[in-house]
């Protein structure tokens, strides 16, 4: 892995169809590398597949899109949104100098590479036909230009604000989003006036090592949706979902070996699920996912969210009752990570399975009530009694493990 965050692996996306296709992905990439940006991922190679489709070759990045960052973290703070502001609006500005425009922004489209933000799916534009909903400009004609990509950047910055941020960068995205084009901002507009808000900061990622993982997940889970006329955007190659969650972080609070923690404005976009439709995972698996599922219900606030990964009538529910109650008003909790270290199957029957699940708390604050505790950093070991539902596995019974 080179230092800058690039690596030798690649993955292959499908961003167009037919010679047409090709010969617009063509034009757009000679563009590109016109530009020879580091904030800017731009693909290696476009080649015309057997069946028809315009497949487009691009590094992997050591790195993690804004979007999981944002559920990480439960949102930026403003500092941190100054930095991804002016950044993306830096390589906006860049692409926009040689006629081209991003197409959608999104902060699933942007990741932090070594501390700078990196534009990734550069080649999206080639499909005019799509568009990510909450992100892409009311008006349809104005998605795929400079407008709707100024458009996205508000959007981003609003999505992935913390609690305390949300307010402000309403206020500053307004020039971004505004329905009078006479009157909104350019990209360049963007990297001079974001500045006065406040002082940019540094943007942090929480446990540095897991990154990679996180990238590989968003660069593999397709995201954008087609407008009813457009054509399906596709993946060409999927990274295997299992293998996202052996190890991961999420911003959570301590409960009994598992963990809690309230971030109301993350973005909501795709939980971790337990298995994919009509299929049920491995127990181990199963109790990874279970145990993120869990997490990220947490870190929104999202007491229903927390109680689905528990099997109804279980003592798990019952242990978790009270929490989902009171979580994110009574309780909260800060600065906690954990790192899923391994889950190990011991026991196994069609309707019930024991897997011990270890994990690393980072040191957090807990705030319950009026009462301020200190914690440390903790390695645990739980094991959770799974059942089958309809829903498949879920958390009947978690218990410190022996």
């Amino acid at each position: 892995m080179d230092v800058d965050g690039t690596s030798s692996a690649h993955l292959e996306r499908v961003v167009a169809h037919g010679v047409d296709g090709l010969s617009r992905a063509s034009g757009r990439l000679r563009a590109l590398r016109g530009l020879a940006r580091r904030d800017l991922s731009i693909p290696d190679a476009v080649a015309l597949s057997s069946s028809g489709d315009v497949v487009a070759r691009v590094p992997a990045l050591a790195g993690i899109d804004l979007e999981s960052l944002a559920r990480l973290r439960g949102g930026l703070p403003l500092g941190e949104l100054i930095s991804v502001g002016v950044g993306v609006a830096d390589a906006l500005a860049a692409l926009h100098s040689v006629e081209l425009s991003h197409g959608d922004i999104t902060p699933a489209n942007v990741l932090v590479v070594a501390g700078r933000v990196v534009l990734v799916d550069l080649l999206g534009a080639c499909d005019p036909g799509r568009s990510t909903p909450g992100f892409a400009d009311p008006i349809a004609a104005n998605r795929a230009g400079v407008h709707g990509d100024l458009y996205g950047l508000g959007a981003t910055l609003r999505a992935i604000a913390a609690p305390n941020a949300a307010t402000v960068i309403k206020a500053w995205t307004e020039p971004m989003m505004t329905s009078d084009l006479t009157r909104r901002a350019t990209a360049r507009d963007v990297t001079r006036a974001l500045p006065h808000c406040t002082e940019p900061s540094p943007i942090t990622v929480p446990q540095r090592g897991i990154a990679e993982d996180v990238r590989l997940r968003a660069a593999a889970v397709v995201r954008t949706e087609r407008t009813r006329e457009g054509r399906r955007w596709r993946v060409r190659r999927r990274i295997v979902r299992s293998a996202i969650v052996t190890t991961a972080v999420v911003i959570v609070g301590a409960g009994l070996g598992l963990v809690s923690e309230r971030t109301p404005t993350a973005p909501q976009a795709a939980d971790i699920a337990t298995s994919e439709p009509g299929v049920m995972s491995p127990p181990d698996v199963a109790a990874r996912n279970l145990t993120i599922a869990r997490v990220a219900a947490l870190a929104r606030g999202d007491g229903p969210g927390l109680l689905a990964t528990t099997a109804e009538g279980s003592a798990a529910r019952l242990a978790d009752n009270d929490l989902a109650r009171r979580l994110g008003t009574d309780v909260t909790f800060t600065e906690l990570g954990v790192t899923v270290l391994s889950a190990t199957t011991r026991s196994l029957s069609p309707t019930q399975s024991r897997v011990v699940v270890t994990y690393v708390l980072s040191p957090h604050r807990r705030h319950d009530g009026g009462r301020l505790e200190q914690q440390l950093e903790s390695r645990e070991r739980v094991e959770l009694t799974l059942v089958t539902t309809a829903e498949g596995w879920k958390v009947a019974q978690a218990l410190p493990a022996t």
